[in-house]
């Protein structure tokens, strides 16, 4: 049985995820996200929209494993904190 995946180009996945496409060329560049190239060295940047989600949830969670540690009554939103 062959798996079809949602294979998107940068723009498109820095309009699918909210990122910018920066943030998702230096992120694909420095490992942080998973892509291919099609083309070689300089070819296309792809991302597999499903693989891309779950590398960001992923980081996203382990960078506020901090802040839920440290408050025991659970994750709080941001804007109550500024509001302090």
């Amino acid at each position: 049985m062959i798996l079809l995946r949602k294979v998107v180009k940068l723009t498109e996945a820095a309009k699918q995820t909210g990122l910018s496409t920066w943030e998702l060329r230096q992120g694909a560049k420095a490992g942080r996200y998973p892509h291919l190239r099609s083309g070689g060295a300089r070819g296309t940047i792809l991302f597999d929209l499903d693989l891309l989600n779950e590398s960001i949830t992923r980081q996203m969670l382990a960078n506020s494993t901090p802040y839920i540690s440290a408050h025991s009554g659970g994750i709080r939103p941001v804007s109550a904190d500024i509001a302090k």
